[in-house]
């Protein structure tokens, strides 16, 4: 459990930060990016055509970066990873 007594433990995903082209969520680590998509689409829809998708090398951000995926300071179970629509 966080701080924000959010129990990482469940199965399931948790959105970190909403913002206008891109979100970052806190998914378990045994998610593909198939599976991470389905969920925050349906979740948290981005009102696009093809909606979230899963940030790769191949995909720049705004600003032009390409980020990593981060392990969650939390529990290593987990980790953090943005998605750009």
């Amino acid at each position: 459990m966080t701080a924000t007594g959010v129990d990482l433990t469940e199965d399931r995903g948790y959105v970190l930060h909403n913002g206008f082209l891109q979100v970052v969520v806190c998914v378990p680590r045994s998610w593909d990016d198939a599976r991470i998509e389905d969920w925050v689409n349906s979740e948290n829809p981005a009102g696009t055509t093809h909606g979230w998708i899963v940030c790769t090398e191949d995909i720049e951000l705004s600003d032009g970066t390409t980020p990593p995926r981060f392990d969650c300071p939390d529990d290593p179970n987990r980790i953090h990873v943005f998605l750009a629509c």
